[in-house]
C-alpha cells in the first residue's frame, strides 16, 4: 500500500512538472482527505477536489488553509458519474471502502449525495 502511494505521488509530481498548462490543473476525484490535492497545490497546480463525504471536504479545506494553498484548491461535495444522479454512499467494512448505489432512502442506507458528469466540474458547473 505504501509503495502504491509513493508511486502515485511520483507520477503526480512528474505530470505537474511536465505540464504545458500554467498553472497546471489537477482533478482529484474521490479526494478523501486530500493528500494528493495538497501535494499538487504545493507544487503550484490549481486543484479541483471532488469528495462525496462532507466531513472529508472539511478536512481538505482546513488542511488547505493551514498549508496556505486555499486559493489553489476548489472542493466540491459531490460524486462523479457519467450522468446526473443522487446516489447513496455507504461504508461497507469500516476500512474506508465505500459503495456508491443508485437510490436508497432508508436511514441505514447511508448518505445521499449528488453526482455529476466529470465535465461539469471542469466547466465550472
Amino acid at each position: 500500500h505504501i509503495q502504491r502511494e509513493i508511486n502515485g505521488f511520483a507520477i503526480l509530481k512528474d505530470a505537474i512538472e511536465q505540464s504545458t498548462q500554467q498553472p497546471p490543473l489537477v482533478m482529484d476525484v474521490g479526494a478523501n482527505h486530500g493528500l494528493y490535492s495538497l501535494f499538487a497545490a504545493n507544487l503550484g497546480a490549481d486543484v479541483i477536489a471532488v469528495e462525496p463525504q462532507q466531513v472529508q471536504c472539511r478536512v481538505i479545506l482546513t488542511a488547505a488553509k493551514k498549508n496556505e494553498v486555499e486559493g489553489r484548491i476548489t472542493v466540491y461535495h459531490s460524486a462523479v458519474l457519467e450522468k446526473y444522479e443522487t446516489v447513496t454512499m455507504r461504508n461497507t467494512d469500516g476500512e474506508g471502502v465505500t459503495i456508491v448505489r443508485e437510490g436508497g432512502t432508508g436511514e441505514n442506507d447511508g448518505m445521499q449525495v449528488k453526482a455529476f458528469p466529470i465535465y461539469k466540474f471542469l466547466s465550472g458547473g
